[in-house]
């Protein structure tokens, strides 16, 4: 399904999030079963809210606009996979608490500036793919050091 078509709004990554939360709530009071009589708005009230929240979250709107661009989203690219590696071989080297925040703390600092990078590069599907490979894979790993990071408080 694509989401973009659903909610009738431009393909793109760069949204207007208050734009985004004007068309779930006009089609919401359409669809919404309580609004209706009708069985078939509840699906559709379902789709209008798992689209919403796809294209309101910038990593699964990244990956929903590579989709609707028929890319593979799970392409692996070889020096995407050598620097998460080294990211992981770098984590694993430190020995304080205070060490693992800061590292912690760049990789968060990092992935701000690639979500924004991915606005800029819409055009180029390629370098969009890659930011968004690394960005899934420090999400992942900023997931995964979180739990090591605070429980040492």
């Amino acid at each position: 399904m694509n989401y973009f078509e659903f909610l009738e709004i431009p393909v793109s990554y760069y949204l207007d999030e208050s734009q985004l939360l004007q068309v779930y709530l006009q089609k919401q009071s359409r669809l919404h079963p309580d609004a209706n009589d009708h069985s078939s708005n509840q699906s559709g009230s379902a789709l209008l809210n798992a689209a919403y929240k796809t294209l309101l979250d910038p990593l699964k709107r990244a990956e929903h606009f590579l989709q609707v661009k028929n890319v593979n989203v799970e392409e692996a690219f070889p020096d995407v996979v050598m620097k998460t590696f080294e990211w992981q071989e770098s984590y694993s080297a430190l020995t304080s608490l205070k060490g693992k925040k800061a590292f912690q703390e760049n990789l968060k600092n990092q992935m701000q500036v690639m979500l924004e990078s991915l606005g800029k590069n819409e055009g180029n599907i390629e370098k969009f793919s890659k930011i968004l490979s690394q960005l899934r894979f420090v999400s992942s790993f900023l997931e995964k050091i979180s739990d090591d990071v605070y429980s040492g408080d």
